[in-house]
């Protein structure tokens, strides 16, 4: 019960503090594209990439931790998939029931990896195609699934040398694809898309809109200010706020160790933290919060 409830506010928080906040940004984002600068565009993207990410760990985080509080035991659904280095390794991360059962239902009885490497590339390919198609009749998910097909097949091709390169280089060009394509999965269009990176590539503006960071600022961000008495860096530092949420979104991401293989551990300390978290995040229950994936 105790742990199972610890990881339910853990859930919780993650959706109504993190994934919340990062989706305002996200919907301002795509609803006034003509106005971004090249680095709001950047800004978007990070925030859609962990809106995503804290909206559908945290509702899996809060189902896990409502049937261990009745004593069922649910699968793992997430594996820390930003730590990933490598898009196959993100694959073995993200969303790990879907990779099972396109695994199970469609790979394997297509013959997986056995009838030698073309037939793999190809049943890997067929595979993603699907996945885009299960997304949505968009061509941006079609796109968005042949192109996590095609990074999967040169993942094949270039283990070896990959293997060789340092893992930090790995982390970076992995996180970045990841985003990239997740702002395709964002958009409305494969020509919004396109439009926005380009915009990205050229940079001809650094500077980040005020609309876009007073986005991070809640409303109890004062409160916290003069407890904290945090008054002064807030006013000295632009974007305070914004900084603090990718530094916690960053931090959550990749350095503890995964919410459901620690579910176990109870603690005192656990205890607090949870407790915290749930009455923040039900402080944050004035609105109607819609899911991400309730679409698909």
């Amino acid at each position: 019960m105790a742990s199972g409830a610890r990881i339910f506010c853990y859930g919780l928080f993650k959706k109504m503090l993190l994934a919340d906040t990062f989706s305002k940004v996200v919907t301002y984002g795509l609803g006034n594209i003509e106005t971004l600068t090249a680095m709001d565009i950047f800004i978007v993207m990070l925030s859609y990439t962990f809106e995503i990410y804290f909206d559908f760990s945290g509702y899996s985080d809060m189902g896990v931790g409502i049937s261990q509080m009745i004593n069922i035991e649910l699968p793992i659904n997430f594996d820390s998939p930003y730590k990933a280095l490598s898009i196959r390794d993100f694959w073995k991360r993200w969303h790990i029931s879907l990779t099972s059962f396109l695994t199970k239902y469609i790979y394997i009885p297509l013959g997986g990896s056995r009838k030698g490497k073309v037939r793999t590339y190809i049943n890997t390919m067929i595979v993603f195609v699907v996945s885009g198609i299960w997304h949505g009749a968009n061509y941006t998910f079609i796109l968005w699934g042949i192109l996590h097909g095609v990074f999967s097949i040169a993942d094949r091709l270039t283990e070896k040398i990959q293997s060789k390169i340092f893992d930090a280089v790995r982390w970076v060009v992995t996180f970045g694809i990841v985003n990239v394509l997740w702002l395709l999965f964002a958009s409305e269009s494969i020509s919004q898309w396109k439009w926005m990176i380009m915009k990205m590539i050229e940079m001809k503006s650094t500077e980040i809109s005020e609309s876009i960071l007073n986005l991070f600022v809640l409303p109890e961000s004062n409160w916290i200010q003069d407890v904290l008495h945090l008054n002064d860096v807030a006013y000295v530092i632009r974007g305070f706020w914004f900084l603090l949420f990718m530094f916690a979104a960053f931090f959550i991401c990749l350095i503890p160790e995964n919410n459901y293989k620690m579910r176990k551990r109870v603690s005192y300390v656990g205890a607090v933290v949870s407790a915290v978290a749930f009455v923040w995040a039900f402080l944050c229950l004035g609105t109607e919060s819609t899911f991400v994936y309730f679409g698909f």
